[in-house]
């Protein structure tokens, strides 16, 4: 099966382009991230505001680590179901 279900409403050149597209989105999310980072340390802007303003931000990322330790192997994943992969993610909260 091709990657034409996951984008059932999106051409097929679109789905082909989308590692490019993918790329140009965490140069954004990387900057904005910074951005958010630079306003907690030089400004004096609401600390609650920051807080979610990084927490939407970094929503994406855990859906995308849970879905990349999910996913079969052959479809670029770790194939790990969702225990194996919760008790990954825990790891690495601690350790970090």
């Amino acid at each position: 099966m091709g990657d034409d279900h996951v984008f059932p409403n999106i051409g097929h050149s679109t789905v082909i382009s989308w590692p490019i597209r993918a790329a140009s989105d965490t140069k954004s999310a990387r900057a904005a991230l910074a951005l958010v980072a630079w306003l907690y340390l030089y400004t004096s802007v609401s600390r609650t505001v920051l807080f979610w303003a990084a927490f939407i931000l970094t929503r994406p990322l855990g859906a995308t680590m849970g879905d990349l330790l999910d996913k079969p192997v052959n479809h670029g994943g770790f194939a790990l179901g969702r225990f194996q992969g919760s008790a990954v993610v825990a790891a690495g909260i601690v350790v970090l």
